[in-house]
C-alpha cells in the first residue's frame, strides 16, 4: 500500500474528480500521482518541507550559489 503525500496544484483544473485551484494542496498515493507530477505531467508538485525545495531539488537561486566539487 502507498503512504500518502502532500501535493501542491500547479494548474487549474479537475484532479481527482474534483476542480481544484492553483496553488491548493491536494493528499494523493504515488499511483494517483503518477501521470499528474514531473517528470509524467505537470499538474502537481510535491510538497516537501522547505519551501524553496520542490520534489527534492534545489531551487534556482541555490543551484547557483552552490560550491563547486573539489
Amino acid at each position: 500500500m502507498s503512504d500518502i503525500k502532500s501535493y501542491r496544484v500547479r494548474r487549474a483544473g479537475e484532479v481527482a474528480g474534483v476542480w481544484r485551484e492553483k496553488g491548493s494542496t491536494i493528499s494523493l498515493t504515488d499511483r494517483q500521482a503518477q501521470e499528474l507530477a514531473p517528470p509524467f505531467g505537470h499538474v502537481v508538485e510535491l510538497i516537501t518541507g522547505d519551501k524553496d525545495e520542490v520534489d527534492g531539488k534545489l531551487a534556482r537561486r541555490q543551484r547557483r550559489n552552490r560550491k563547486a566539487a573539489e
